[in-house]
């Protein structure tokens, strides 16, 4: 739980800072600069890769933390029909999960 904790925090730092950027962007546009000039004002191709990182570490978080889920309720005598109706998903999705955690360590 900690890991995706931390990686959603570091999603939301970025988000924010993708946010800030945004708003000089338009500040940028409204008082009349070009895109190419305020694309230049910003470093947004930096931030655009800083962002997929953090968001490909947080789905890896996500995926992660619901296999150790998953294979604990498997663990304490749950259905892959009682974890779907718990958590709001598909049981055949949570067949994957179940079969995913059975193939390697969680």
């Amino acid at each position: 739980m900690e890991a995706l904790v931390a990686a959603q925090q570091d999603a939301r730092a970025t988000l924010a800072t993708n946010e800030e950027l945004l708003r000089q962007g338009i500040d940028a546009l409204r008082s009349g600069a070009d895109v190419q000039e305020a694309l230049a004002a910003t470093p947004a191709g930096a931030q655009r890769q800083v962002t997929q990182e953090v968001l490909d570490r947080l789905m890896a978080a996500r995926h992660t933390f619901r296999l150790h889920v998953i294979a604990a309720c498997v663990e304490c005598g749950m259905t892959p029909r009682q974890i779907a109706e718990e958590w709001g998903m598909s049981r055949q999705r949570v067949d994957q999960f179940v079969q995913e955690a059975k193939r390697g360590p969680v």
